[in-house]
């Protein structure tokens, strides 16, 4: 083959997988994943891209993106977190809150109801019945 020609073949072949998206081709087991680390692999792919030729490069981070390919498995934070509270005063839920925050909160003027219940059914129930959000007690 022609070194002109195989320079032609192999530009198509990275552009396909450019477009294509890294980490489309490479994890396709990792679709739908909403968040999380960065796989640096994926990441460098992309990037190599970029350096090469700017659009290609952009859309292989964008498809990644969008498919949620880029992300390594198991990393994401979602759904909410149990934190344990040796004070329950609204100065130890403020401390709490801003530890976990890094903001600064006043909870004078908040609206804190403290419930105790010796069951956790009387407990849903109780929140349940409260106006707001739905509250969802970690087993």
């Amino acid at each position: 083959m022609k070194p002109a020609a195989m320079g032609k073949l192999c530009l198509v072949g990275l552009l396909t997988v450019q477009l294509s998206g890294c980490g489309l081709l490479l994890h396709p087991e990792r679709q739908g994943q909403k968040g999380g680390r960065i796989d640096p692999a994926v990441a460098i792919f992309d990037a190599a891209g970029l350096l090469l030729f700017l659009i290609p490069g952009l859309v292989a981070f964008g498809v990644d993106f969008y498919h949620g390919t880029i992300y390594l498995p198991g990393t994401a934070a979602t759904g909410p977190r149990v934190l344990k509270m040796d004070d329950p005063s609204l100065e130890g839920i403020s401390r709490l809150l801003e530890r976990e925050t890094g903001q600064k909160l006043d909870l004078r003027q908040a609206q804190v109801s403290r419930y105790e219940a010796k069951d956790r059914t009387l407990l849903l129930a109780r929140l349940a019945s409260s106006p707001g959000p739905q509250p969802q007690l970690a087993p």
